[in-house]
C-alpha cells in the first residue's frame, strides 16, 4: 500500500526521531485527531513501533527502532540512549 497525504509525512517524522501525537501535530500544523488515525493506520500496518520513553508514550519507526537495542532490558529508549545492536 502506498503512502499518500498525512499518513508519509507523520511516518518521515517518525522515521528522524520518536514522536509523540501532540508534538507531530505540532510540527505538521494538523490536528490531534488527524495525526493519531495516521498513527494508528500506520501502526496497524507495521511501520510504527510504539516505545516507552520515561513516563511518555512515543512512536518510532519499525526499521529505527530494530536497529537499536537498550542498555537496560525492558526499557525502550530512543536512538540517542541505546547502543547499536
Amino acid at each position: 500500500m502506498k503512502l499518500r497525504g498525512l499518513a508519509f509525512e507523520v511516518y518521515a517524522l517518525a522515521f528522524v526521531r520518536p514522536i509523540t501525537i501532540h508534538y507531530a501535530a505540532r510540527r505538521l500544523g494538523r490536528s490531534k485527531a488527524g495525526v493519531w488515525k495516521a498513527v494508528h493506520k500506520l501502526e496497524q500496518m507495521g511501520l510504527l513501533k510504539r516505545v516507552r520513553i520515561g513516563n511518555g508514550v512515543y512512536w518510532v519507526a519499525h526499521e529505527i527502532a530494530l536497529n537499536y537495542r537498550c542498555r537496560r532490558p525492558g526499557v525502550d529508549a530512543p536512538a540517542s540512549l541505546c547502543t547499536p545492536a
